[in-house]
């Protein structure tokens, strides 16, 4: 492999105005892990703060993970890693991996505000509900497109004009209300400046499927109850079986059936 053959596409690019030199790099991707020669070829060029080499393996497992985030803010920092830079003080690695490691193992959004339930021992309770495959396939036949995973909970079209947050709830028998969901901040963020962006809530089976635009969506939180948890906030997402949205006492009830999907 000529490190200059491929430094001169990237050349050609950036002269064609198709790249900007202070934006771009490259990436090497390699079928092996055994790099050794590669790696000395790269450190003794002159383009060593151009070019960055990875794995197959190593890039699915980046990919992996970044499907189990759910901070877009984390998977960008994760792409950050993949360009030339240099790391002489480790801080920001370090950063990286416990921000990482944090959101992958979160603490389950509270049903009430008297309590933060971690998210290990949750997940080997019948209580965590997870959004069932059947209810995307619903969503994709509805909006008429087809949904990639981003990130654990937000699936967005192709070319990233459609995103949709899915969330699930088991039935909550002894409560006034029947659903519940936590909403983040930054998750309604994500589908507000999508060209179409959606809030989806499965509510207990699989049947009971809400698709609800963030237009509408968005004017309902002012008068949801809110949590935070650490530096995110999200608001609680009250259903009832009727399917009203119940919000702060006082404020009016909204109702959901016009966004159930039969």
């Amino acid at each position: 492999m000529r490190l200059e053959t491929i430094a001169n596409y990237r050349k050609r690019l950036i002269d064609e105005q198709k790249l900007s030199e202070g934006h771009s790099s490259i990436l090497i991707v390699v079928g092996e892990d055994s790099t050794t020669d590669l790696e000395a070829q790269i450190r003794g060029s002159r383009h060593a703060w151009d070019i960055r080499l990875i794995s197959v393996g190593a890039l699915l497992r980046l990919l992996d993970v970044k499907e189990e985030l759910e901070d877009p803010a984390i998977v960008n920092k994760i792409h950050e890693v993949l360009i030339p830079r240099e790391f002489t003080k480790l801080d920001e690695i370090v950063e990286l991996l416990f921000t990482t490691a944090a959101d992958l193992r979160p603490e389950v959004e509270a049903e009430d505000e008297s309590a933060i339930v971690d998210h290990t021992e949750s997940e080997e309770s019948s209580d965590v509900a997870s959004f069932a495959a059947s209810s995307l396939r619903k969503i994709e036949a509805r909006i008429g497109s087809t949904l990639i995973k981003q990130t654990r909970s937000s699936y967005a079209s192709a070319d990233g004009k459609t995103v949709v947050i899915c969330k699930a709830s088991r039935s909550y028998d002894e409560r006034s209300y029947r659903f519940w969901f936590g909403f983040y901040v930054f998750q309604l963020e994500m589908i507000q400046t999508a060209s179409r962006g959606f809030a989806a809530f499965q509510c207990g089976a699989q049947d009971n499927l809400l698709l609800i635009p963030v237009e509408e969506f968005s004017q309902w939180t002012a008068q949801m109850n809110t949590t935070k948890v650490k530096s995110r906030v999200y608001w609680h997402v009250h259903i009832s079986e009727d399917f009203k949205l119940i919000r702060k006492a006082g404020a009016k009830t909204m109702d959901l059936r016009p966004f159930l999907i039969s």
